[in-house]
């Protein structure tokens, strides 16, 4: 059977034409395949699993469906959902992964992550990654207030709305550092928003794109890959 890969969702309440197309995804697409690989940025914002409104709720319930159908469902966090913890995966039967996973599948040995560790060019990125991995400032900002947390997360929506994605292009020496480590056949991965497949001599570096006027689904059966897109608008 076919196991599918999908990242950079982004669900929100303001965008219910994109949640209403991941339902639709998971009901008739998701329910048949082996497996469901969630590459991190499910929801464009995650302030912490004691905040649990009804979009959540809603994607909870559809997700859970899996689990009916024997379809296992793993997630590993992005940058904008690094706070979903095991409450609320446990709610969807979601099963945390680590931020970097090999994946042994059909002779294939498959590199997964969010992506945004390979994206790391200017000090900024680089602070940034290290600091939403940190433990500690997990701990404290889960310490807020639900009010404050909301108040910061729209203005870090704010500003990464307004901010040029120049932060989006590939380190090169990141990524050949996970090559020579981890020596996969194929690595994917997210954050880019941008899907491609890019075939090298001795591994496929597949991008997957983000949710935005259409969805994005990377199939793989034995050797077989194959890129679905499908409109949303």
């Amino acid at each position: 059977m076919t196991i599918l890969f999908i990242s950079d969702v982004h669900l929100s309440n303001d965008k219910p034409d994109i949640t209403n197309h991941f339902s639709y995804f998971i009901k008739r697409y998701a329910i048949n395949s082996k497996a469901l690989y969630i590459l991190g940025d499910l929801f464009e914002s995650w302030i912490g699993d004691d905040y649990v409104d009804k979009l959540s709720k809603k994607i909870a319930n559809v997700i859970s469906l899996l689990n009916k159908y024997n379809v296992p469902c793993y997630l590993i966090r992005g940058n904008r959902d690094f706070l979903l913890d095991k409450n609320y995966a446990n709610l969807c039967n979601i099963k945390l992964l680590p931020y970097k996973l090999i994946l042994n599948y059909s002779a294939n040995k498959i590199l997964i992550l969010h992506g945004d560790d390979l994206c790391t060019n200017n000090i900024n990125d680089r602070i940034f990654f290290r600091l939403i991995r940190c433990k500690l400032i997990k701990y404290l900002f889960l310490k807020l207030p639900i009010k404050v947390r909301i108040k910061l997360k729209n203005i870090i929506r704010k500003h990464s709305i307004n901010k040029i994605h120049t932060s989006f292009n590939i380190n090169n020496y990141r990524l050949l550092c996970n090559i020579k480590k981890y020596k996969p056949s194929i690595i994917i991965h997210g954050h880019i928003h941008k899907e491609i497949i890019i075939n090298y001599n001795n591994y496929c570096h597949i991008i997957l794109g983000a949710w935005y006027n259409y969805g994005v689904i990377l199939e793989i059966k034995n050797n077989n890959i194959i890129l679905v897109k499908f409109n949303i608008y």
